[in-house]
Parts: structure tokens; C-alpha cells; sequence
């Protein structure tokens, strides 16, 4: 109403085609890309990467008419029949949206595009678990690119010619301040 006009929620329903979807996938597209980055670090401790992006998704559920082209999860956040995964990569260094990837909701993180980008010597990625796998990691360590990601349960963490380390008592015995917040940050607290 806020142009004066009323509309049903069955109006708004009928409306939404694959016609409009795809005009819509097509602005935010566009949108996206407008988004205008700054030249100058947003903090001075990013300045030590070439790049810092943040890679997460975002879940948007759509009429179920739309189901064959993006498939939902069935039910629960950003479930139901059809549903949109947003891949998005945010560069903390710029503020600036770089990516921005279209997927059926069903899609799960691990198995994005994106997972296996590079991003060039020197980079940082910053993901939740749900991006977790190791491969992915050893492929990023070996074009010498770093990762921040919380640990999955379960996984061993080795330093170099030992065995397998607790991680928690490792930690205690650091004398870095921030060894709390990295134990709250990879679970462990």
C-alpha cells in the first residue's frame, strides 16, 4: 500500500512466473555488481592478504511452482518445496560484493562452485562449516592461499612431524591472548 495500491497475496502469487524469476535473477545479478568497493582496507590487520573474502550463502524460499528449476530442502529455514541458495563472496578488504552465485536451495555448501576458486597467492577465505573439506584445504594451502574456518568434529589436527594433537591443552599452553577467543571460534569452549 505504500504506492496506494492493494494487492492480494494471491495476485502477488499468480504474478510470480519463471518469466519473473528470471528477470529477477537477472537485477540482483546486475545489482550486485553496482555495489561500489573502497580502495583502502577496512582494518589494518587485512592488509596483510591480497584479498579477505567472506564466502557464505543465503536461503530464499520461492512458490512451490518453482521447485523443478530451484529445488528446496522440504521444509525448515528457507525450506519448503523451492527455495534459492545466494553463494555470496564479500571482500572485507574493499567492503565490495565480488560474487554472487545462484543456486537451487537444495545445494549444499560443500558442493558450491566456489569451493574450488582460487583466489590467488596470499589470499584469505573465511567460511562456516558448512564448507569444511579438507581436500579443499590442502588444494588452497598448496597455491599458498589461507583459511579460516571452524573445525568440523572429529577432525585430528597435527602439527608438523607429531601426532596427533588435543588441540585444547595446545592451546593452553600458548601465550597469545587471543587463544580464548580462537578456542570459542573453533568450538572448543
Amino acid at each position: 500500500m505504500e504506492i496506494g495500491v492493494e494487492v492480494t497475496p494471491q495476485a502477488i502469487e499468480q504474478r510470480f512466473t519463471p518469466k519473473l524469476a528470471t528477470f529477477l535473477k537477472e537485477l540482483y545479478c546486475k545489482a550486485t555488481k553496482m555495489i561500489i568497493g573502497s580502495d583502502k582496507a577496512l582494518a589494518p590487520i587485512l592488509e596483510r592478504f591480497s584479498s579477505v573474502t567472506v564466502l557464505d550463502s543465503s536461503t530464499i524460499a520461492l512458490p512451490e511452482s518453482m521447485q523443478e528449476e530451484y529445488a528446496g530442502c522440504g521444509g525448515g529455514r528457507g525450506g519448503g518445496a523451492a527455495a534459492m541458495k545466494l553463494q555470496t563472496e564479500w571482500d572485507l578488504r574493499s567492503g565490495a560484493v565480488t560474487h554472487v552465485e545462484i543456486e537451487p536451495g537444495r545445494s549444499p555448501d560443500g558442493a558450491s562452485c566456489r569451493q574450488d576458486v582460487r583466489r590467488g597467492a596470499g589470499s584469505l577465505r573465511i567460511t562456516d562449516l558448512g564448507y569444511f573439506n579438507l581436500e579443499v584445504f590442502a588444494a588452497m594451502t598448496q597455491a599458498d592461499e589461507y583459511f579460516l574456518s571452524r573445525l568440523q568434529p572429529g577432525t585430528g589436527v597435527l602439527l608438523p612431524g607429531s601426532e596427533a594433537l588435543d588441540l585444547r591443552k595446545w592451546l593452553d599452553k600458548q601465550p597469545c591472548r587471543l587463544v580464548r577467543q580462537v578456542k570459542q571460534f573453533v568450538g572448543l569452549v
